[in-house]
Parts: structure tokens; sequence; C-alpha cells
């Protein structure tokens, strides 16, 4: 069995059956199956530690190597590589990050350990498949018609002739940043032009509108509220279930007979507040209508 294969009660089972002196060394560790340099080394490491203590040793031994190994890295990759630290992520940095630890003097293994690069990547010689020929007619391509991508180039050098992958036509297209930038929705920017108009004094705009709620049985209801936007005052308050136009001509005919008439009334797009019976009657009575924008509330 290997030494990193035994658990700490067998460890700790181990080192108190070497105190009690019943049997030898040797003949305990033959018995777990393990060297006696082994033996000696968990005596210095673990002592008379019970079995949750060397749990927790060796926890903590893993922890602070894994610590150690990113803190040596670190420090390496910026010292040796004589640049601020910059995590490598493809193969060819880590390639050039080992080999210049390796001029600086750390040995082969160690560079490939703190770099998380094995030996056989590091001797790994880049073969380019295409010449220097290829992103310039790209390029060329992508000057021609700018609202090519990259599919459409990678085709039109297969009816060219040029045998290549479309992930290499991909990976120059990105490098040369040939791609079209694509449109983004602008925001319209308030200027002030289409606010609207501020209400300056009692009955100058009134504004109406329904809100909705519903019963316990679930039966949807229509309230019609009427306000008056200069006192903020609620003039009229109408629930039902359903509402028309002539219902809504009701309300404010009411409201003009206990308040008086206003001047402007404001309102939404809704069929209630825009039926011809409502616009002709506001207009006898020389209310003028304002309808909001589709939503813009």
């Amino acid at each position: 069995m290997k030494a990193g294969t035994f658990t700490e009660e067998q460890i700790v089972a181990l080192l108190q059956d070497a105190q009690k002196g019943e049997k030898s060394v040797e003949e305990l560790c033959r018995d777990i199956g393990c060297s006696t340099a082994s033996f000696y080394l968990w005596k210095k490491r673990y002592g008379d530690a019970s079995v949750a203590e060397a749990k927790r040793l060796r926890r903590l031994e893993r922890q602070n190597d894994q610590l150690l190994k990113l803190w040596v890295s670190s420090v390496w990759r910026s010292r040796a590589c004589g640049r601020s630290w910059q995590k490598a992520v493809t193969a060819s940095e880590r390639r050039e990050a080992a080999q210049s630890l390796i001029k600086n003097g750390i040995r082969v293994h160690r560079a490939c350990e703190l770099l998380f690069l094995s030996r056989s990547s590091l001797a790994y010689q880049v073969h380019p498949r295409h010449d220097d020929t290829l992103p310039v007619r790209i390029k060329a391509l992508a000057l021609r018609y700018p609202r090519w991508g990259c599919r459409r180039l990678h085709a039109a050098l297969a009816r060219e002739g040029v045998v290549v992958n479309r992930k290499t036509v991909h990976g120059i297209w990105k490098r040369e940043g040939l791609a079209f930038p694509t449109w983004r929705l602008r925001r319209n920017i308030r200027t002030g032009q289409h606010l609207p108009l501020q209400a300056e004094h009692p009955n100058h705009i009134w504004t109406y509108d329904f809100i909705f709620d519903q019963t316990g049985q679930g039966t949807l209801l229509k309230i019609l509220t009427l306000t008056d936007e200069f006192t903020r005052r609620s003039l009229a308050i109408r629930c039902g279930t359903l509402f028309t136009s002539m219902d809504v001509n009701a309300v404010l005919k009411a409201a003009f007979k206990t308040n008086g008439v206003s001047t402007i009334l404001r309102s939404d797009n809704g069929p209630e507040f825009s039926a011809h019976d409502s616009s002709d009657w506001l207009t006898e009575q020389g209310v003028i209508r304002k309808q909001i924008d589709p939503g813009k509330p």
C-alpha cells in the first residue's frame, strides 16, 4: 500500500502499538505494508497526537502546500519573467513563462510544477500550418466586404482553392479585429420638448384612468379615478365590472356639475376615453382632450 493511502486511524494505531513495545518497528511496518522510513516520518510529524488531531494536522498541511505553491508560483512568475504578474492561461504563455524560469536558474521539473505545465508541453515545438499570406488575404476580403463574417470569409477562401480550417479563419478574424460592430439600441434622451403640460391652477388639468382589482371570487373590478392635477384632490371614484364611454361621460358630467368644468382633460388611449361620442361631448363642453403618448404615462 502506498504511503499516501494510509488513514489517520491506521497511522495513530501504528504509533500507539510501537509505544507499547510488544512488537518491533520492523514487524509492525511489515504487518500494515509500510516502510520504516514512513514510520519514523509519521512519528516525527504526529508524535502522541490523537486521531482527530492527526486529521486536522494533515488537512492543514495540505492547505499550506497549496497556498505555498500558489505563492511561489506568483512570485517566480513576476520576478523571473521580468514583468508584473499576469495569469498565464494558454499553453504558449505557460511555455514562455517556464522558459523564463529555467533561464533564471530554476530546474525544469520545478518550473513545470509551478506553472502547472507538463514537460511534454514544454518541449513541444509549434509548427505553423499556414504562411503569412493567409491573414493578409483574410484582411483584404474583410476590407472589401466588411459585412461578411468568418464563415462567409471561409467560404470565399474555399472557392479560391485555399484549404484551411474554419476555426483557423475564425481565430485570425478575431485576432485582427475584423468583426463588424453590432448595432445597439439607442436610448432616447429627454430634452424637455415633449414633457407633459403642468397644471397651473385648480380645474386646469384633470386626469382620469382605470385601476384594476379583483374580488375574493376572482371577479375583475375596474375602478375609474378622476383627479385634479393641481390640488391632487380626488374628484370621483367609480367601481364596476364593465365601463363604456357612456359610463365615463356620466362620471364626468357629475364632476363638472359639482366642481366646475376643467380646461384640459388628460387620459391614455383607452377605448373608453377615445370614443367618438365622448370626444364630441367634451368638445361641446369646451374641454381640450390631451392623450399621452403610447407607453409613456
